[in-house]
């Protein structure tokens, strides 16, 4: 996942258990990276070379059926993960940082109880 804490927060709840493992690629660039914070569609484009359309992003995903432009969405906006999340474990590794990032990881995301995912 891309900045991935209030997705697991959702499902977290959903589900009523703590997930298992999860990869969050933004968390892994700021080990990585000087910038603040970097959008997926630009961590698409620097690791992948890909350009992604972000059009469809407010799209009313309860609408079906979903037309055709929103499928190409939904499919790019996750078929590069898997291969940004294994260049960054490369890169963290590399630089000695995977250790600090599991540690991040652990605490914001693994970690995070059922009970601690209501709203305000």
């Amino acid at each position: 996942l891309h900045h991935a804490r209030e997705d697991v927060r959702i499902l977290t709840r959903l589900m009523e258990r703590p997930l298992g493992r999860v990869f969050d690629t933004q968390l892994a660039m700021s080990f990585l990276d000087a910038r603040p914070q970097i959008g997926y569609k630009a961590l698409v484009a620097e690791v992948c070379g890909a350009r992604l359309n972000k059009g469809p992003q407010m799209f009313d995903w309860s609408r079906r059926p979903l037309p055709p432009d929103v499928l190409r969405y939904a499919i790019d906006d996750v078929k590069y993960l898997m291969t940004i999340r294994d260049q960054l474990v490369d890169q963290l590794k590399e630089a000695g940082r995977w250790e600090w990032y599991e540690e991040e990881q652990r605490t914001a995301l693994l970690d995070m109880e059922p009970s601690d995912t209501t709203e305000a």
